[in-house]
């Protein structure tokens, strides 16, 4: 059979979490021989962006998706990504779900990016993303983008190159992050330097989303229950924390 899907797999000091990864994978719904499984140590905490270019660079199928090591791909999660540039896409993005449900930390880290899915078409997050390989060498990741932003970065510039972004809700992906509250507080920080970093490089530093936004956000938290409502609340203001540090560091 020919060989159809390479899946790249960046890592770094996760051997559990990446053999349950491993196992997901090996349970894909493609034939073992279409698919493609490459695992990319971070060695040099280089970060993700450059592990999956690395991976790409050795990559022998025209189709390349992405998950991380703490992810567990449902059973069609790579069909359903093929599938999506078949038939037109570019790029895809799928759908990533907590997997860790007795965790507020997790159930509120991964609201907030849930939410910005749904209200911003054709952005998702690299757990859970597919290209075609012509298409990631014509635009690739930027490697200046360590651990948050990249993903946003690279999704904007493919629509700005007239790339299709596709949205594919039956590639499921499931998030095993069990988050500590100090791994919590580190995670929204970053996000916030990735969100500076995103806008200077955009040109557009002191733009912010509309208060509709937010505000969906945190009714959207509430209603998962109060744990989840002031976890996510708290967040934006370490997310907000981050972006102000990013941005006096780069005034500096």
């Amino acid at each position: 059979m020919a060989l159809r899907v390479t899946v790249i797999v960046p890592t770094r000091d996760r051997p559990e979490q990446l053999r349950e990864c491993l196992a997901a994978l090996a349970a894909q719904s493609l034939h073992a021989d279409e698919l493609e499984v490459l695992v990319v140590e971070d060695v040099e905490a280089a970060g993700p962006g450059a592990a999956r270019l690395r991976g790409a660079a050795q990559a022998r199928a025209p189709i390349l998706c992405f998950t991380d090591d703490d992810c567990e791909p449902e059973p069609g999660w790579a069909a359903a990504l093929e599938h999506a540039l078949l038939t037109g896409a570019d790029a895809a993005v799928g759908r990533t779900v907590n997997a860790v449900e007795d965790n507020p930390f997790s159930q509120a880290s991964q609201l907030v990016v849930t939410h910005l899915m749904e209200r911003q078409p054709g952005y998702g997050t690299a757990n859970n993303m597919a290209v075609r390989a012509d298409a990631l060498q014509a635009v690739p990741f930027d490697t200046r983008y360590r651990f948050a932003g990249g993903d946003r970065d690279w999704t904007l510039r493919l629509r700005e190159a007239g790339k299709r972004v596709a949205f594919v809700p039956d590639a499921v992906v499931r998030h095993r992050h069990d988050l500590t509250p100090a791994g919590f507080v580190r995670q929204q920080f970053a996000y916030g330097r990735g969100a500076y970093a995103f806008r200077r490089r955009h040109a557009t530093p002191l733009r912010h989303e509309g208060p509709s936004l937010y505000a969906s956000l945190l009714a959207r938290a509430w209603r998962a229950g109060p744990a989840v409502g002031l976890l996510v609340s708290a967040s934006q203001v370490v997310t907000a924390a981050g972006y102000v540090v990013a941005a006096v560091a780069r005034a500096d």
